[in-house]
């Protein structure tokens, strides 16, 4: 027998080796695979560093004490939370100054030269994420210096602002020629909206950076009350093929959404989840005069709040849709939290029928869809509906359903319902609310005991041990009757400050048993999970 040939660790093709451990996503396993070997160590360390997090509550004074050096070349993400004192100041009745800050609703932390330098000293540096603390209650932006010097940084391609607000008391000048990086990625998220709505400041900004960047622009969220319609309908956006809008629709312009967007040509995803006034009307995405010139050929993911039921635009949804979203936002079931916590600005909820859901997905001619939300009213064509979600889309992976009771009508027949969906073979999660009769209601005059914070409302606790029984059980009938298939099963579950929550049950078939129905064993997560934060 001949001898076997030995063969070096990095005669395995760089590539293919670099490849799998790019997908290692575990920073404790690729620091386990750096150990072994120097050569591993050399591929493994870009990689375990790419990532870093820092607090920052003071101007930066020393680059090095902020971030390590031997760090700066290999970073690719940089994720900055701001704890800087100052964003408490509007919300504080204390009489005490401004720490940082020279504007109290400007960060001063953010203003840091040395910040700066720093980030140009990093050359794969191409994502910087910026997150203020507590941002669904404080008040506080990024300066106008600040946000240019961070969109100069020639290596940026991806820059995210949550809950910082973009310069709200300075406005930018089209006549200032400062050279932008061609950002590929821009995510912007504003939670104070309808406490303190955008300035004309803010909206100029955006308008500037769009204006500068819809060139490059591959990825694109904004809150709904900054996006400047006029300027987005002329621009040309080449390379746009993800658009996220959330928040109020806009009074004007009142012309269908195709419209506003005609010139997004290569989307591939469209989510637009806007909540209305209590006297607005939800407006279609395509009009009936244009309905022959349905611009997004290559959607693959559409996401409608409050949809209209004679939309021509599902019936020329393409074939490619794999993600179908037919919702209100805020969800119908948010809603006695959101009126008791905030009267006086209440929000409209359009909610169709089931008939009426059942009538624009017959109009739909995506049939491969993977993914599908659905929230509406039971009428005499619930069961009609949820039977031809399961013959007519049967790749359906996962579904969620918000369904309420029609008026003077008790709690749907949870096996029936279970029965209707039985066909799902490929369905893995099922996300429910079956507006039971004892869904627990907040209390807006209690006042819970041995909390770090007192909450506008709470629940009973006799009411929530009842609910969680009945969930217990509606979540075993469910797993019993629904295809193997489904591993998860999330039950909506009220929570406080206006979120809710999913309790997720875990579905295993025992392997071993000739009747895998008989075998189902349910176990609940301890963990809840939430819900975006809706209505602050």
């Amino acid at each position: 027998m001949s001898e076997s040939t030995p063969y070096r660790l990095d005669d395995l093709i760089f590539d293919v080796l670099t490849r799998i451990i790019v997908n290692i996503e575990s920073v404790k396993d690729l620091v386990s695979l750096s150990a072994t070997c120097r050569y591993l160590r050399s591929l493994c360390v870009p990689l375990i560093f790419s990532r870093v997090t820092r607090y920052i509550d003071r101007p930066v004074q020393s680059k090095r004490v902020f971030l390590q050096k031997f760090l700066w070349p290999y970073v690719r993400h940089l994720t900055v939370v701001d704890i800087c004192p100052d964003r408490m100041f509007t919300l504080s009745k204390a009489n005490r100054g401004l720490m940082f800050a020279r504007d109290p609703y400007l960060c001063g932390v953010l203003e840091s030269p040395k910040l700066f330098s720093l980030l140009r000293h990093m050359p794969r540096l191409t994502k910087i994420s910026l997150i203020l603390a507590q941002g669904t209650v404080c008040i506080h932006g990024v300066s106008l210096p600040a946000l240019m010097s961070i969109l100069a940084l020639p290596q940026l391609r991806e820059l995210s602002v949550i809950h910082l607000l973009l310069s709200q008391t300075e406005s930018a000048s089209f006549e200032d020629h400062t050279i932008i990086a061609p950002l590929t990625l821009f995510h912007h998220e504003r939670s104070v909206s309808r406490r303190y709505p955008p300035t004309d400041a803010e909206k100029a900004n955006v308008t500037l950076f769009l204006t500068k960047l819809c060139g490059s622009l591959k990825v694109l969220t904004l809150p709904a009350e900054l996006v400047p319609t006029e300027a987005v309908s002329q621009l040309d956006w080449p390379r746009l093929c993800e658009l996220r809008l959330r928040g109020a629709q806009w009074k004007t312009p009142s012309v269908p959404y195709a419209t506003l967007f005609s010139r997004m040509r290569d989307l591939r995803v469209l989510v637009l989840e806007l909540t209305l006034s209590a006297d607005a009307e939800p407006r279609p995405i395509l009009d009936h005069d244009d309905a022959d010139d349905y611009p997004w050929p290559h959607l693959e993911e559409l996401s409608v709040s409050h949809p209209v039921v004679d939309d021509p635009v599902y019936a020329r949804l393409p074939q490619c849709l794999r993600v179908l979203s037919l919702s209100c936002y805020p969800h119908v079931a948010e809603r006695p939290f959101l009126e008791g916590n905030d009267p006086f600005r209440p929000y409209g909820f359009p909610l169709q029928t089931s008939s009426e859901m059942l009538d624009i997905l017959q109009r739909c001619r995506a049939r491969d869809l993977s993914e599908l939300h659905l929230e509406y009213r039971a009428d005499e064509s619930e069961s009609t509906l949820l039977g031809f979600v399961s013959s007519a889309l049967p790749k359906i992976q996962i579904l969620q359903i918000y369904r309420y009771r029609a008026p003077n009508t008790g709690d749907i027949a949870v096996d029936e319902f279970a029965r209707l969906l039985s066909s799902l073979a490929d369905l893995r999660v099922l996300k429910v609310h079956l507006d039971l009769e004892n869904t627990p209601l907040p209390d807006f005059s209690m006042r819970p005991a041995k909390r770090g914070y007192e909450p506008k409302w709470a629940y009973d606790k006799l009411a929530l041990e009842t609910f969680a029984h009945d969930q217990h059980v509606i979540a075993e009938t469910l797993a019993c009757i629904l295809s193997p298939s489904v591993k998860q099963i999330y039950l909506w579950w009220p929570a406080d400050e206006g979120r809710h929550l999913w309790r997720r049950f875990r579905i295993d078939h025992l392997a071993d048993n000739m009747e895998p129905r008989r075998g189902t064993r349910i176990t609940r997560d301890d963990d809840e999970i939430y819900a975006d934060l809706v209505g602050v």
